[in-house]
């Protein structure tokens, strides 16, 4: 089977329209920045901004994954999303002052709730509902902070040192 080949112009379309947005979020907040404030800046007509997406947030959406953690002999795996953030970095860091951070991480938050809600299921912990919302804030909480950092620690290290973290939790409970 062979890959769908992506047309240039309209690759080269939502890059300018992608680097449009993320220019836009540096310089205001998310509520007034307009479609047509991004077709100002690209010089590209309302009706191809359209053609590819529905509003503003589905060209701030488009790439960015659903929260999915891989398991490794029954443990997450927060490597993959621990690299996946260290790449989109300076993609992210303009969103961090925007509110419509706030939705996407309040998502990613419900979604690492359920995830270790599972983990848990034939635990020790299957009762107890703060544990993965704790686990699930941290996580978040540790993104937000390691996207701000000026030099990050490889994703390796970063996610070597989360696990330590989360072991030493449920070693203390």
């Amino acid at each position: 089977m062979t890959a769908e080949r992506i047309d240039p112009r309209v690759a080269r379309t939502k890059t300018e329209l992608k680097a449009a947005l993320m220019d836009l979020m540096e310089k205001r907040r998310w509520e007034k920045i307009r479609v047509q404030d991004i077709l100002d800046q690209t010089g590209i007509s309302r009706s191809a901004f359209y053609a590819h997406y529905g509003n503003k947030y589905d060209l701030l959406m488009e790439g960015t994954p659903t929260l999915a953690i891989p398991y490794d002999a029954g443990e997450p795996n927060f490597l993959p999303l621990i690299e996946h953030v260290d790449e989109a970095a300076d993609f992210m860091r303009p969103l961090l002052s925007q509110p419509v951070l706030g939705e996407v991480m309040a998502d990613s938050h419900r979604s690492l709730v359920v995830m270790w809600t599972r983990h848990f299921a034939d635990t020790e912990f299957a009762d107890d509902w703060i544990l993965p919302e704790l686990l699930a804030g941290g996580l978040i909480a540790m993104i937000r902070a390691y996207v701000n950092q000026r030099t990050r620690e490889r994703p390796e290290v970063v996610c070597a040192r989360f696990d330590e973290y989360v072991a030493q939790v449920l070693a203390a409970r």
